[in-house]
């Protein structure tokens, strides 16, 4: 309640500028959807909104440029596209219906993120989509393959490796 009473005072004047720290914290599924849509509002009538997020999902939901930091320097900076266009590697996304436990050591495959119903593969360099998509075949319903550009989470991860971002969480 408090965010979005904050939100309202923020915006009341028809600001050029607004910035938001971590907006979507904290929030419910139905508050998130609310804010992003009232964060989108805001941008189609000319206002640039400015905001941090830990959350690459919601920048990526909602943002045209992203800035990615680590201790203070600027490592990664772009539109969403260009970014996920230039540290992206080939990406799968696959949702189906089954287990895909059996991809975890093909060797077609560089990393595996399984999410409930649906999974990102990124291919091991020299290997094809076709290789996963015929482990697949006969062993899970497949509802959907599609190749695409990684997540901006992906990207992050893979950008920062882990490195320095896990260890300065474990000293806070």
């Amino acid at each position: 309640m408090a965010q979005k009473i904050q939100l309202i005072a923020s915006v009341i004047h028809d600001p050029e500028f607004v910035f938001l720290d971590e907006p979507f914290s904290g929030l419910d599924p139905v508050s998130t959807d609310v804010l992003r849509e009232a964060v989108v509002d805001l941008q189609k009538a000319g206002t640039t909104v400015l905001f941090s997020t830990h959350n690459m999902e919601q920048a990526e939901r909602v943002c045209h440029r992203v800035l990615i930091m680590n201790k203070g320097r600027t490592l990664i900076e772009g539109s969403v596209t260009e970014v996920k266009e230039r540290f992206g590697s080939r990406s799968i996304v696959v949702e189906f219906d089954g287990e895909i436990d059996l991809l975890e050591n093909h060797p077609a495959v560089q990393s595996l993120i399984n999410y409930p119903r649906w999974a990102e593969i990124e291919l091991a360099e020299g290997h094809s989509a076709d290789e996963i998509y015929q482990a697949l075949s006969g062993k899970v319903s497949v509802r959907r393959f599609e190749v695409v550009l990684p997540s901006l989470h992906k990207v992050f991860v893979d950008q920062l490796g882990g490195r320095d971002s896990a260890r300065e969480a474990s000293d806070d």
